[in-house]
């Protein structure tokens, strides 16, 4: 940035002098025209001139009065050397008095430079005349960029400018919140009672956010309509089960790990089935009961509820007991089904975790059982579920 100053010294000196007798010493020559100068002359910076020759380099007329400017070896007047010298501004196009800024070969004021050499804000467009943030290539005046911009904390409400977070829902969370709030078994989001995100805990250790309590399934009330929604899904399937001989339980995670042989961290759902039958093979006695877990939103539930019936429907039609991958795959790949006549992004959400779970039996027992249907159909899989206890060999 370069700065100019201009400081107009006036020096103001005019001599009229009237002779009726010039000797030949003392010859006086007009600077103007070169000829010597007889009678009146004017006595200017050193220089002659006749009276009518002291003229102005810009408009040529007689300069008069007492005031002129010299500069460059040209006089001036007074009118002519202010035009001959005008600085205006490149950006508002008045005259410019005093300092100024020169900035790639234009003239500027200084609040006027101010304003050309600012950047503009990439959210309100205003210039930005003070610090700024650059962010994803783009400048933004800080407070835009804190207020809009900035990744903010779902919890706490705090910009996030280090390493962080976020849940299936796409909310952002500081690090730090994993060890002072409490995390939401269904969507893996954070909470606390001092934040805009809130929550409770459940009596068994669960922790669900306000989001996705909305629609819990808390008592047999809210379960029993699922029941009966998600049997008529597996109809479409001929895997529909006799709501009627299954006896159905809400309980809490403590008395499902309880419940359970092999404890599983995550279960959500088991089913128990026990018959008695006589010698020649008749069926005296049978016992059906699902657990299913208390307090989960509600297309959760959808899911748990297909993977226990398949477990009733595999007891009710295979002479086999089905061993793990197989058993739960295939339960798994039954959820997958009904979950597929969902439109809910909640359906989508629960489709891709089975896709990606890491588990042997329920994760990757469920996608050999996809690979399986895909390459030998849906009928020769439910054969297999049948009269077998496990995969082919080469699945």
């Amino acid at each position: 940035m370069k700065q100019k100053i201009w400081i107009l010294l006036i020096s103001i000196l005019i001599i009229l002098t009237a002779s009726s007798t010039i000797s030949a010493a003392e010859k006086k020559v007009c600077r103007h025209c070169s000829q010597e100068i007889k009678k009146l002359f004017i006595k200017v910076n050193n220089f002659y001139f006749h009276p009518s020759h002291f003229i102005c380099y810009r408009c040529q007329s007689t300069i008069e009065g007492t005031s002129y400017y010299y500069e460059n070896d040209r006089f001036y007047d007074d009118s002519c050397y202010q035009i001959a010298n005008r600085v205006l501004c490149s950006y508002c196009s008045k005259d410019i008095k005093g300092r100024y800024t020169i900035y790639e070969n234009n003239n500027y004021h200084k609040s006027c430079y101010e304003i050309v050499s600012a950047l503009p804000c990439y959210f309100c467009k205003e210039n930005i005349t003070d610090s700024y943030i650059t962010y994803e290539n783009n400048n933004y005046h800080d407070l835009c960029y804190s207020n809009n911009i900035a990744l903010r904390c779902s919890l706490c409400s705090k910009v996030i400018d280090k390493d962080y977070f976020y849940d299936r829902y796409k909310n952002n969370y500081h690090i730090s919140h994993k060890q002072d709030s409490e995390s939401c078994s269904y969507c893996g989001g954070y909470f606390n009672n001092r934040s805009q995100k809130k929550g409770f805990v459940y009596s068994d250790g669960r922790g669900i956010c306000t989001n996705c309590s909305k629609d819990a399934i808390i008592n047999m009330a809210d379960v029993e309509p699922l029941l009966v929604e998600v049997n008529e899904k597996l109809k479409l399937y001929a895997l529909d089960i006799p709501l009627d001989k299954v006896s159905i339980h809400l309980v809490n995670k403590i008395d499902l790990d309880r419940l359970m042989i092999n404890k599983i961290s995550n279960a959500q759902g088991y089913t128990t089935f026990y018959q008695k039958k006589n010698m020649l093979g008749m069926t005296l006695k049978r016992e059906i009961n699902v657990y299913l877990l208390f307090g989960v939103p509600r297309m959760s539930m959808i899911k748990i509820i297909a993977h226990e019936f398949n477990h009733v429907w595999q007891g009710l039609h295979s002479s086999h007991e089905i061993k793990g991958a197989f058993c739960e795959g295939s339960s798994n790949y039954v959820s997958y089904l009904v979950l597929q006549q969902y439109t809910e992004t909640e359906a989508e959400h629960l489709i891709d975790n089975l896709f990606k779970d890491s588990d042997p039996e329920y994760g990757e027992g469920f996608r050999r059982v996809v690979r399986f249907v895909e390459e030998q159909g849906f009928d020769s899989w439910i054969t297999r579920l049948k009269k077998h206890t496990s995969f082919p060999d080469r699945y």
